[in-house]
């Protein structure tokens, strides 16, 4: 084989090594937040496969569109006691769940635990602040309840 022919398919398989982990497939209800030289680019929320470019753009964080359940535990110091607390949410606007803050959702347990005494029962006043905080991350809360 000659030696130019050798040298394109060296060429070739490492242009293909470079471009398989920047082909993005992007399923349903999943949004990939894509970052050009640690800038944010854009939010790819459709389905289907893209493909970024190497070494400028890379795909910071997956997040999923669909209603999600989380549970924040909360224990009291004085008496040993320990609550739960369970949200059902959705991700609203996924820029602002990111680039909020490092962990939105650890926001809201910071929030629940400052403001909000979670040993005991939370008043329909205390449940509505904290469905109007979380909007500051981009979350909507549906639901919220103790375990």
């Amino acid at each position: 084989m000659p030696d130019i022919i050798k040298g394109l398919l060296v060429i070739l398989f490492l242009l293909i090594l470079v471009l398989i982990p920047n082909i993005k497939l992007v399923q349903v209800n999943k949004a990939y937040i894509v970052e050009r030289l640690g800038k944010f680019l854009k939010i790819i929320d459709k389905p289907g496969i893209y493909i970024i470019i190497p070494l400028l753009d890379r795909v910071i964080q997956i997040v999923s569109l669909e209603v999600s359940e989380k549970t924040f535990s909360f224990s009291s110091s004085e008496n040993e006691d320990s609550t739960k607390i369970s949200i059902k949410y959705q991700v609203i606007n996924v820029r602002l769940f990111v680039y909020a803050a490092l962990d939105s959702l650890n926001k809201i347990k910071e929030y629940i635990e400052t403001y909000i005494d979670p040993i005991e029962q939370m008043t329909p006043k205390q449940k509505d602040l904290i469905i109007e905080h979380a909007k500051e991350f981009g979350i909507e809360i549906i639901e919220i309840w103790y375990k």
